[in-house]
């Protein structure tokens, strides 16, 4: 009766992995390199592996040239350390195309506490990740339209009326001038003059959030022009040494691709501020193959790959993004004590064919399923 209920249950656990529809990869790590021992069809699914491909390799065969060292790494310890993980990482499929897979590796152990298998759960959550991209791109043009059209509001509507109160107190001022008592007249004049001040100091301030919601020099006269103005507030800001080249001339870039090139730009000056300890940026824009080419460099403390890597960096991430909807790309080099260098490069047309975004680390030779998180 026990045997037939614990045939049971083993038909009715066959089952369930069998039709799940994540793919299932079983791995034995008392076996020399932690090998594939199951993989049910969902895997086949996925990857376009078959059990008889899959069974007997290490896991490390489903790495690309994409795959992201740091995240191998925290699986890497979380197998060292006999711990579940949960993460996204970048695997290749057969036929060579690379997926996001959603992976959940969970350790097995029997009565006694000792270890018997990894059991990994692969998804592949591309599509989600295409459509967050989608939305993401839908929101950044959303809104660049809000800011260009608060800045021309701020600076029509609210510069208009601030003009129009200058006039009125001038026309004030010119009556204030005729009063024959002398004190009432002093007294006229200097609050007059005051709030003469006090307009004028209210359109500087008018001009300058219409100009950060959304420089008119970008629409009117072009990335460079733009560009050369930033980097001359930054100086002023900062005070770091700012210099700018450019090869663009009357260079007609498009909108979206000259946008994204300033924003990135922006990016790069605030993260210099914050972290490069630099004293001198050097920017060059340039035409290179019917692509714009940017190339921030400073001469700060040098970026390191950790920081690179660094999940947590949104500027960096946001950097990239920016970058890919445009069907563009960021390259990040540090050198310690040298400086860093920002390059990006970005379609001069709306007409380019698409790229995918450089990503920071290197594959490496052994990945997260070897057991004991060792080289082999």
């Amino acid at each position: 009766m026990e045997d037939s209920q614990l045939a049971k249950e083993h038909r009715l656990f066959a089952s369930a992995i069998n039709n799940l529809s994540s793919g299932v990869v079983i791995t034995d790590p008392k076996q020399p390199d932690n090998p594939i021992v199951f993989v049910n069809p969902s895997f086949t699914l996925v990857t376009g592996y078959s059990a008889q491909e899959a069974c007997f390799r290490n896991c490390r065969f489903l790495q690309g040239p994409d795959t992201d060292e740091d995240t191998l790494n925290e699986i890497r310890a979380a197998i060292a350390a006999r711990k579940p993980f949960r993460g996204l990482i970048q695997n290749h499929r057969k036929d060579g195309s690379a997926f996001t897979n959603g992976l959940v590796i969970t350790p097995v152990f029997d009565s006694e506490g000792e270890l018997l298998n990894f059991v990994g759960l692969i998804n592949d959550v591309s599509a989600s990740r295409e459509q967050l991209r989608a939305l993401a791109a839908h929101l950044t043009t959303v809104r660049e339209e809000e800011r260009t059209q608060m800045a021309r509001e701020v600076h029509d509507v609210l510069g208009q009326s601030l003009t129009g109160l200058k006039m009125d107190l001038a026309w004030l001022a010119k009556r204030a001038a005729c009063v024959t008592d002398h004190e009432l007249a002093r007294v006229l004049e200097e609050k007059l003059r005051a709030m003469s001040q006090t307009v004028d100091d209210t359109i500087g301030t008018v001009r300058k959030i219409a100009t950060e919601l959304r420089p008119s020099l970008l629409d009117d006269l072009g990335l460079e022009s733009a560009a050369e103005w930033q980097l001359g507030e930054f100086e002023n800001r900062s005070g770091i040494t700012c210099c700018l080249v450019s090869e663009l001339g009357d260079t007609s870039i498009n909108t979206k691709s000259a946008t994204a090139l300033f924003r990135i730009l922006q990016e790069t000056l605030t993260n210099v501020a914050r972290h490069a300890a630099a004293t001198r940026i050097e920017v060059c824009l340039q035409i290179e193959n019917r692509d714009v080419l940017m190339t921030v460099r400073d001469n700060g403390s040098g970026i390191t790959s950790r920081d690179l890597s660094n999940t947590r960096s949104l500027g960096i991430l946001g950097m990239r993004e920016r970058a890919l909807l445009v069907d563009g790309i960021v390259e990040i080099e540090g050198i310690p004590g040298k400086g860093t260098t920002v390059s990006v490069r970005v379609p001069l047309s709306e007409a380019s064919s698409a790229r995918s975004s450089t990503r920071s680390g290197t594959p490496h030779e052994n990945d997260f399923y070897d057991a004991k998180g060792e080289t082999a």
